[in-house]
């Protein structure tokens, strides 16, 4: 699938330059509107770091538990910030940047597919439960829309485990437009 193998390259040249094995699996597509994405988030806190295409109307969305983020940020900084029970600015600015690095290459790889560009946007950073994050990104993504989510799991492992999900939300007509040139 398309976005598996550009989660694969991204997360190799990741692995190479940080510690921790990276790895992408689980790669899905199935009918679901944002809201509905969320909504299985409904009972954990969770640190999400979403963008959305200003030229097409693509969004996505990297949602990772606050226990992870030590981790991660191990992971992919080589060293963890001190933890204060809250997301730090580094940590902020760290889980922005790997967010900006995997949602960019998911979001590409469905640009490529359809011939088309679009400038990279900017990630947002957003914390709280899915109803939170629902209300927040509400001006972001287009909540209840009809769209095929192509959602993956990840996962780092260095010194413990963190395991944390990517959802790219798709409009119907370009999924099928997709659809038909593989």
């Amino acid at each position: 699938m398309l976005v598996q193998r550009n989660l694969d390259r991204s997360l190799s040249r990741i692995s190479r330059i940080s510690t921790g094995k990276w790895r992408a699996a689980m790669v899905n597509s199935y009918p679901a509107s944002p809201r509905a994405v969320l909504a299985r988030y409904a009972a954990e806190t969770s640190v999400a770091v979403f963008m959305r295409l200003d030229t097409l109307p693509l969004g996505a969305v990297m949602l990772v538990k606050p226990e992870d983020v030590e981790c991660v940020s191990r992971g992919f900084t080589g060293h963890s910030f001190p933890a204060s029970g809250r997301i730090s600015k580094a940590d902020e600015i760290m889980l922005t940047e790997l967010g900006n690095i995997l949602l960019n290459a998911a979001v590409d790889s469905l640009l490529n597919a359809l011939k088309r560009s679009a400038l990279p946007a900017i990630p947002l950073l957003l914390e709280g439960d899915a109803v939170e994050l629902a209300e927040r990104a509400a001006g972001l993504l287009s909540m209840d829309a009809p769209n095929r989510a192509v959602s993956a799991a990840l996962s780092l492992e260095c010194e413990g485990l963190a395991v944390w999900t990517l959802h790219v939300f798709v409009p119907e007509d370009l999924a099928r437009e997709i659809e038909a040139l593989l």
